[in-house]
């Protein structure tokens, strides 16, 4: 299984680093912050098509406007969450 989490702010990095002891653990930021070892880094919203599970770890003020930037690239059958991180 083919995680993701978007937003590597605080909560971001405690969540995929989280899921990094059991899981292949890729992320991304907007803001180009440097990620923890663990963690692969996806440089481009377009490689999104790539997983099956997507966390969404930005702030509920951005939700919309980050569904709409990779719902195009959300593979069918793919599992989005939203983490609800304020």
């Amino acid at each position: 299984m083919k995680t993701a989490v978007y937003g590597m702010g605080r909560f971001g990095t405690f969540w995929a680093r989280l899921l990094a002891e059991k899981f292949e653990v890729y992320g991304y930021s907007r803001s180009g912050r440097e990620l923890p070892s663990q963690i692969k880094t996806i440089e481009e919203e377009k490689e999104f098509k790539e997983f099956d599970v997507i966390f969404l770890c930005c702030s509920i003020s951005a939700v919309e406007e980050v569904l709409n930037r990779i719902s195009k690239y959300v593979k069918p059958g793919a599992v989005v969450l939203d983490t609800c991180s304020v």
